[in-house]
This record gives C-alpha cells, structure tokens and sequence, in this order.
C-alpha cells in the first residue's frame, strides 16, 4: 500500500515539479535579460559596444570555454578594433594552445594590431618554432608589424631562433630582426652563433650580420675573420659578403694570408675571390708578395686569380703578364676578356712576351669583330710599348680584309699613342678597302702634325680623289631655283662611288697633318654636292675646331642655305613633300652644320644674313630655325633675332610630330630639340631678347611641365622680375 501510495503521489507532484523547473528557467532567463533591458534605456554614450550581442568582456570570459568557443572568441575580439588591445596578452595565452587552429588565428590576430602587441613579442619569437610552419610565418608577420615598438626581450628572444634546425624558422627570425632592430643584447646573440659548431647556425649568423648596424657589427670581426678559411663554401662566400658591408682592419690581410696559404685549394680560391671581385683589396696589399707565389701554382685558375688579384692591389710581377698570356691564348678566363687584356696592358714593358698573345687573340674573327675587345687590345698594346704596337700595326698587312678594317680602327682608337704604327697606316692608305683607308687616315689625323711623315701621301690621296670627284661634274646639271633673273643658280655635283665618305676624311686628316690647302678646296667643293652624307660630312669636318674655316667657304655655305630657302615655296603640310624637301633642300643636320661654320667665319665673310633671317622664320623644323636664330643675333646682333628665337618655344613648334627622316651624318642634336636650349640661346642676348617678352610670357603659361616651366621661369626672372612675379614664377 506504502508502494502504491508514494507512486500516486509522485505522479501527482510531477505536473508541480515541472511547472516550478519552467518558472524556474525563466526567471533566469528575465534575469539574463536584465542589463540588455537596461541597456535600453541608457544614451548612446553610455551603452558598451557588443558583438552578435555579446559585450567584449564576454568574449574574453569566453576564452576560458571550449575549443569551438575560444576559436569563435578570438575572432569576435578583432572586430572590437582598438578597445580589444588592452587584452593582448589575454590572447597571447592562446598562441601555447593544442588546438593548431587556435595558435594560428590568435596569431593572424595579434598580427593586425601592430605595435599595440608589442606586449605579446616574446610569446610571439616562441611561436616562431611552432611545428605548424603556418602558425610560425603568422608569428613572424606578427612580430614585424610589431617592428621597432618591440622590446629588448623580444628582440633576444627572437635572435636565439636564428639558430634553429628549421631554415624556414632562420629565415623568419632573420626577417623580424631587420624590422624589430638590433641592440647589444641581441648581437650578443650573433656572436656566440659565428662560433657555433653546427655550420646552419654560423652561416644563418652571417646572413643576420648583413642586416645588423654597421657600428654594431664592426666587434664582431674577429668572429668572422677565421671563417674565410670554414669548411663551408656558403659561408665562406657569406663571409665576403658581409666584410665587405660591414669594412675590414688590420686583421683583415692576416685572415686573408691563411686562406692563402690553407692546403684547401678551394679555400684558396675563395681568399683570392675576395680581393679580386670586392672592394676589400686595399686591406690586402701586405700580403701582396704571398699572392704572387701563387702565380706558379699548378692549377690554372688559381694562377689567373692570382694575377688578376694582383693586378687589382696594382702589384706587377712579370709572371703576372705570362699567366693572363695563357688565359688569352687557351681561351680559358674567370673573368670577362676585356679586364683580363686590360689587367695585361697595365703591367706595361713586364707584358713584352704577352703582346704576341695578345695580337694572336685579336686575329681570332670573334674578338676582332666585338669593338670593345679589339680596343681593349689595341689599348693594352700601346701600354706595353712602342714595339708592341708596331708588330700590332703589321695586321694593317693581313690577307683578311675585315681583320685590315678591326686592325685600323682598333689602332684609330689609340690617339697619340698610334704613333709608332705611323709607316703602316701610311701604306694603308691605298688600300683596297675603303674602311681600311678610312681609318687609317683618322688616325694619322688624330696624330696631327706628328705624322708629318705622311703628309705627302695624305696629300696625294686628296688630289687624286678630288680629281676624280671633279670628274663628276660631267654628270652634273645647272639646277635653278627661285628668280633665275636675279643669278640665283646651284650648281651641283651628283658624286658617285666611294669619294663620298673618302674624300672628306681624307681632306681632314690632310688639313690637321700639314695644312693642305687642297683640302680645304675639296671640302668646300662637297658643300654643294646633292648627296646628304657627302655635304654633311663635308660640313662636320669644316666644324670641327681643328679645321680653320675660311672666308672663301663662305659662297659655298650661303648656296646650302640658299638651296634649303629656295624649297619653301613648294612646302605643303604633306608627307611626300617633306621627304622630298629633306632630299632635295638639305637635311637639318646639314644647315644646322652650315650655320655653325658660318658663325665660326664671323660677320667678316659676308655671310647671306638674308637667307637665315629666311630660314628662321619659316623653317618646319624648330631645331633649325633656332640655329638660324642664333647665327642672326651672332653674325649680326639683328633686332629680329630674339622675336625669332622666342617663337621657337610655341608649344606647337615642340610638341608636332617630326615626319623627317634625317639619316645624315650629322644626324639631329636632341639638346636642341628641348625648350631648354631656346632658353639658352635668348639668355645669351642678354637685354636684346627683351624685345621678345610677350612671347616667352605665353610660352611659359602653355608649359606644361615643371622643367619647361622652370627654364623659362628663370629667363622671365632676369628680363623682368616684375612680370615673373605676376605670372607666380618661383
């Protein structure tokens, strides 16, 4: 009966129980409820910023959850930005979670807060060796966005994981530490690494020094000395790296001397490296003498690295000049063949048994067709001595024509020094090839009166040539231009062959010799020849400040400029008619040429003033109307010179696009294509050019960029100071 009895009353207090457990639950829940209703009611102000509902003392509360909490926790943290700061090393705890996600999203975390995790740093450098290579690149992220916020603990915390096994790990350590900075503490660090007995640990120390201060890393030296003999190839070659950063003492040649000296042939190689291809070699000139034993090593290279590390400590050893012989001739060299020949030439007369090598080298097709090789041949020659550059100056003999031409030009690139090759460039002037010619009369040009021995075949070779350019006027034709009635007639010579591009190199060389007036002649013939490359070139000689133009060249100047004046009555805004006037009336090299020698000869010869005001007003092409304006205020100081002058700064004229095709020797002077050098033309006429202020006063407010605005800006400021000031010139 007791049975049945409790039964009935238990299933009569359940309905109780269950509505009291409801009742119970939500009173809890009101209560819950409570601060969000109260929250309500307070101001904006006052109200504490919540997360999905959540306050951020919440979340943090939430740390201590499970995992699936925590994780959601950390990144609800984030998005309370600055506030969440204070509780970084809340969140730091969590970087020594199991949970692999945990450590990584606490550390992309702490990541974005920059300096405000500064706190957190060395919880951070151990992270760096999480066995997550994941979580240890975030911490290092983590750590460099710290940078120089960081603490001194950090910065030794994080200079220990230099050392680790993992290179992944001495990669990121090495990274942070160029962000966080070094101090004494942390190099201290590096000091015991260089000497650590494991060789990843010395040589992730060599790669730190690169980034440490140089004041920091100048004690650590006589650490990093004795590696240039360590088994290791990387860090030997590391340890160049660095001394050469960080500067070297007198310790410095003694390390060296046992690399040298070390039965490691490779680390004798390395010691020799680091003199010849660094700038350490100063340190090493004691041991100068040590090196040059080497030149009788047994091994090739080391020889060559000998000599070559000799040649840079400018130490000559006659065995030097034989063993870099031996790496011309095998065509076998560590380093390009230019310094090698170069390294030859500076040992001068000790080189005399390497300049057979030398020439023997340049006859090899290769190098004889690379200019700079055949130069550099030609110099070394010259520096060994006079013998040398004869027995050189015998390849003007060779049954190749194309070593005749290198030979010739390599001995043209000698200047004074060609002297003793004078018999045979002389011989070469009758050669068959006109490139052989060619240069060897340049070079006795450039020999000037020192050649004196060749002057009477230079002065053959100029008669004969110009009498066979004469010749030509059989072919030629009177061509008028312009009003025949008033004698305005060009007459012009159709040159053919090869005297184009001879006779006025020739009639150069010739002139700066001995003053051949015959070639002055020949010169002011081709002033009107219809061929470009003949007239400009003849025009370039007569430029050129070894040649004295004379007042008798001056009908021939007038009539180039005359001929391009005579082309501006058919000029039309077409490009068939461009290239016809660029054919027919002179390239722009070849006025621009013109008017230079005209001005040069002066207002005295009587220079057609008339044609280049002409010329100034309408040429299309800016660069020489300026030139024409030049030469009007230089031949005459003419009142329209400036006016001229300043239109030339139009932005029209500047900025339209050149359809010309100049081809000419003379080719097209970019300086004079600038604003820049009208600027320097009209500050050049002082007070005159301000007869043009209006138009230099528009140009510089069409400029349209600063340099531009600047050139003229600064003329504004010396012809009127007032009006740069209106304009707000600086």
């Amino acid at each position: 009966m007791r049975a049945t009895g409790d039964r009935s009353m238990n299933c009569l207090l359940r309905p109780i129980v269950s509505w009291f457990a409801e009742i119970s639950i939500a009173l809890a829940a009101a209560i819950a409820l409570t601060p969000g209703i109260l929250a309500r009611e307070q101001t904006a102000e006052e109200r504490e910023p919540v997360y999905r509902g959540r306050t951020l003392d919440v979340w943090i509360r939430m740390l201590d959850g499970t995992d699936d909490e925590q994780l959601v926790a950390i990144k609800a943290i984030g998005e309370f930005g600055p506030e969440a700061r204070a509780h970084a090393d809340v969140l730091a705890k969590k970087l020594s979670s199991i949970r692999d996600d945990i450590r990584l999203e606490a550390a992309n975390q702490l990541a974005t807060w920059g300096p405000d995790a500064k706190s957190t740093g060395v919880d951070l450098a151990r992270t760096l060796v999480d066995i997550d290579p994941e979580i240890g690149a975030a911490a290092a992220t983590a750590l460099r966005s710290i940078g120089k916020a960081a603490n001194d603990e950090t910065r030794i915390a994080v200079a220990n994981a230099i050392g680790d096994r993992d290179s992944a790990v001495r990669e990121h350590a090495i990274s942070v530490m160029k962000e966080i900075g070094w101090h004494e503490g942390s190099v201290a660090v590096l000091r015991q690494a260089l000497i650590s007995k494991e060789a990843r640990v010395r040589y992730a120390a060599l790669k730190a020094v690169a980034n440490v201060p140089t004041s920091l890393g100048v004690p650590l030296r006589d650490r990093i000395y004795p590696l240039l003999v360590d088994a290791g190839l990387l860090i030997r070659l590391e340890t160049i790296k660095v001394l050469e950063r960080i500067g070297v003492d007198g310790g410095f040649a003694a390390a060296l001397a046992a690399a040298i000296d070390h039965a490691d042939d490779e680390i004798k190689r390395n010691g020799l490296q680091a003199i010849r291809m660094t700038t350490l070699g100063a340190a090493a000139k004691p041991i100068a003498p040590k090196i040059a034993a080497l030149l009788e090593h047994e091994e090739w290279d080391i020889r060559e690295s000998a000599a070559l590390a000799l040649w840079k400590l400018d130490y000559h050893d006659r065995r030097a000049a034989r063993v870099l012989g031996e790496s011309i001739s095998t065509g076998r060299s560590l380093a390009p063949s230019p310094d090698v020949i170069t390294a030859i030439g500076d040992l001068g007369p000790l080189a005399t048994e390497a300049a057979p090598l030398l020439i023997k080298h340049f006859e090899s097709p290769r190098q004889s067709d690379d200019e700079k090789v055949a130069n550099a041949i030609a110099a070394s020659v010259a520096r060994i001595g006079p013998d040398a550059v004869k027995t050189f100056a015998g390849l003007l003999e060779s049954r190749r024509g194309e070593l005749r031409v290198a030979a010739a030009k390599a001995i043209e690139s000698l200047g004074e020094k060609a002297e003793p090759a004078i018999p045979a460039l002389a011989a070469a002037l009758a050669d068959t090839e006109i490139d052989v010619r060619i240069h060897a009369a340049k070079a006795l040009g450039n020999l000037g009166s020192s050649a004196k021995s060749a002057a009477p075949l230079l002065a053959d070779a100029v008669r004969k040539e110009f009498g066979q350019y004469r010749a030509g006027e059989i072919d030629s034709r009177r061509q008028g231009f312009g009003d025949r009635r008033k004698g305005k007639e060009f007459f012009t010579i159709n040159s053919r062959g090869t005297g184009t591009r001879w006779l006025p190199v020739v009639a150069e060389a010739s002139w700066r010799v001995s003053r051949d007036p015959h070639a002055i002649e020949a010169l002011e013939k081709m002033l009107v020849d219809l061929n470009d490359d003949a007239r400009d070139l003849a025009l370039a000689a007569l430029d050129r400040s070894v040649i004295d133009p004379r007042a008798s060249s001056v009908p021939a100047l007038n009539n180039v400029l005359r001929f391009r004046v005579a082309g501006y009555a058919t000029l039309r805004e077409d490009d068939s008619v461009f290239e016809r006037m660029q054919m027919q009336y002179g390239t722009d090299g070849s006025i621009i040429y013109a008017l230079r020698v005209l001005e040069r000869i002066g207002a005295d010869g009587k220079p057609d003033l008339e044609a280049v005001k002409r010329i100034a007003e309408a040429d299309t092409s800016p660069e020489v109307s300026l030139a024409a304006a030049r030469a009007l205020w230089r031949l005459g100081h003419s009142p329209h010179a400036a006016t001229l002058a300043a239109e030339c700064l139009a932005v029209e004229r500047f900025a339209q696009k050149n359809r010309r095709d100049d081809t000419s020797a003379a080719g097209r002077d970019s300086n004079a294509r600038s604003p820049s050098a009208v600027v320097e033309v009209l500050a050049e006429m002082g007070d005159a050019a301000k007869t043009a202020l209006p138009q230099i006063k528009l140009a510089y407010q069409q400029a349209t960029d600063d340099e531009t605005k600047a050139a003229i800006g600064s003329l504004l400021k010396k012809l009127d100071p007032d009006a740069a000031g209106k304009l707000g010139v600086r």
